[in-house]
């Protein structure tokens, strides 16, 4: 017992001593950090359009930038129940900045941050009716209220009650102090 306990410290200690001449530094081999503005040339003008329709409504998008890396364009949505937004942006050296139309409920017009936002969007009991309008000219689910059932007959109902059971509730203590007995094999 005391050889295997020596050689398991010998073991022990010739780990610990090997084991500073395999440490690498990591920080040595990695590259220098490179800005990702260093070396490009002038921004590259660009412009795309898109769009599509379906029978939800109708989205599209559309963006430039020019020469000098100002970046301008707009998005919309027309939804078929009658909800609209459009989107109108610019990027240049003096930041973002959009402004946005909408007739969706819950908005009001406002400004703030660089976003200027100008709503449509009716108010309060308006708003619901108008809704309801559009849901119904969309063809969208209606919701009805439902109805209070009548009550059943007494005569027909039949009560249902759980079987009696033989089982008791979960006990974690001995229902009895009995004496203990002990077993030999």
């Amino acid at each position: 017992m005391f050889k295997a306990s020596l050689f398991v410290l010998c073991a022990i200690v010739a780990r610990a001593t090997c084991a500073g001449d395999f440490y690498v530094d990591e920080t040595q081999d990695r590259p220098s950090r490179v800005r990702a503005n260093d070396n490009l040339g002038p921004p590259a003008p660009y412009s795309f359009t898109y769009g599509s329709s379906d029978k939800y409504g109708t989205h599209g998008r559309e963006e430039s930038r020019d020469e000098h890396g100002t970046v301008r364009g707009s998005y919309r949505i027309a939804l078929a129940d009658g909800r609209m937004r459009v989107v109108k942006y610019v990027a240049d050296k003096d930041g973002f900045r959009a402004g946005i139309s909408t007739n969706e409920q819950g908005t009001e017009s406002a400004s703030s941050s660089g976003v200027v936002i100008h709503s449509e969007a009716l108010p309060g009991p308006e708003a619901a009716r108008a809704a309801h309008r559009s849901m119904a000219r969309a063809g969208g689910s209606r919701h009805s209220v439902p109805r209070r059932a009548a009550a059943a007959a007494s005569s027909n109902v039949e009560q249902w009650a759980p079987a009696p059971s033989r089982l008791r509730a979960p006990s974690y203590l001995p229902a009895e102090r009995g004496e203990v007995v002990y077993y030999e094999p």
